[in-house]
């Protein structure tokens, strides 16, 4: 096993909180919680390949969906979970595709997709706490 101790300057990140992988590149996806931020890194050597901005909230859970079109995002303090493209653009701000807006104090905390279906569940930490499943129409 290979550990890489620094892929980026520690006080870059503020809280790294959730991790994919991506199934067509490779590439690694992190939710910089307190910076509003997903980033991207080279598998093969630790660089940052782009940074862009979330808008609407912090990202505290990034996955895949089943295809790797896009990434699913809860995003706890605006209670939404939003789609943002995985194609990298010359843009700062991640390119939102679209979003579900939860009931409020929802607070969606972790994400993760079914690779045989592409529904993908939700853990809501709010009151009440609860688990919710959603089934794409594609």
């Amino acid at each position: 096993m290979e550990l890489w101790t620094e892929w980026h300057r520690p006080l870059d990140f503020r809280i790294p909180h959730s991790v994919t992988v991506s199934p067509a590149t490779g590439h690694i996806w992190v939710a910089d919680r307190m910076n509003n931020r997903l980033k991207v890194f080279d598998p093969i050597e630790p660089k940052l390949v782009k940074s862009c901005q979330m808008d609407g909230g912090q990202p505290y859970s990034v996955r895949f969906s089943k295809d790797g079109s896009h990434l699913i995002v809860a995003q706890l303090q605006n209670d939404t979970i939003a789609f943002v493209s995985s194609q990298f653009a010359d843009q700062s701000t991640c390119k939102k595709l679209g979003s579900v807006k939860l009931p409020p104090g929802s607070k969606p905390h972790l994400v993760d997709v079914d690779k045989f279906n592409g529904a993908f569940y939700v853990g809501n930490i709010g009151d009440p706490p609860s688990c919710l499943r959603f089934i794409p129409s594609y």
